[in-house]
């Protein structure tokens, strides 16, 4: 058997659809399966390469909030560091920090249900012009999309390796989600501690 690179990830905020939110159930388990098949066929393949591109390079991630006062948590880091890990975006007034924080106990587990997109400003203090979306698994063809662009950020701690704050915001379901129990949630006592990612790969 011949090891070929990986596809190309897809969006990681989202799964389960043939729609333009694609499926992160295989975004996730494509960089396991190419490891396991390449080092299973490669000889002399390195089996440290997932800890050096994912958790094992970056140290420990955390994050937990309140939806609608029910608690979520987690902070495994993928191999491809697209999930639990910071990024900057260059502009003009210092860069701005993007980030998903998925519920998901264990690198790679498709099986989350709950994610965040977190867009804010890359500096101390509380954030303006940022933008907050949470994408929740209701069942293995369907889930509920909400986002405000009006949260409330605060960093609390930023250095050139982690960054840590609080979030919350009142949320609205998305036009192309129908079918939903709640049109609105709350989230509340959101707070995160992440590594930034060493990766180039910037999730969307």
């Amino acid at each position: 058997m011949i090891c070929s690179s990986p596809p190309k990830p897809q969006l990681p905020s989202q799964r389960r659809t043939s729609t333009p939110r694609v499926t992160v159930a295989f975004a996730a388990l494509v960089p396991a399966f190419f490891m396991v098949c390449c080092s299973a066929k490669t000889p002399g393949a390195d089996s440290t390469a997932g800890a050096s591109s994912g958790a094992g390079a970056l140290g420990k991630a955390t994050f937990s909030a309140l939806i609608d006062g029910e608690r979520v948590s987690g902070g495994a880091i993928d191999d491809m560091q697209q999930q639990n890990a910071a990024y900057t975006i260059p502009s003009g007034d210092g860069g701005n920090l993007l980030f998903y924080l998925f519920d998901a106990k264990v690198p790679n587990d498709p099986h989350f249900s709950h994610s965040f997109r977190l867009y804010l400003p890359k500096k101390l203090g509380t954030a303006s012009n940022a933008d907050l979306t949470l994408n929740i698994i209701l069942d293995p063809s369907h889930e509920a999309r909400y986002s405000t662009s009006t949260p409330v950020f605060t960093i609390t701690s930023l250095t050139d390796t982690r960054v840590s704050g609080t979030f919350s915001g009142r949320m609205k379901v998305s036009p192309d989600t129908p079918n939903v129990s709640k049109t609105e949630v709350s989230v509340t006592e959101g707070k995160f501690d992440i590594p930034m990612a060493t990766s180039k790969l910037t999730p969307p």
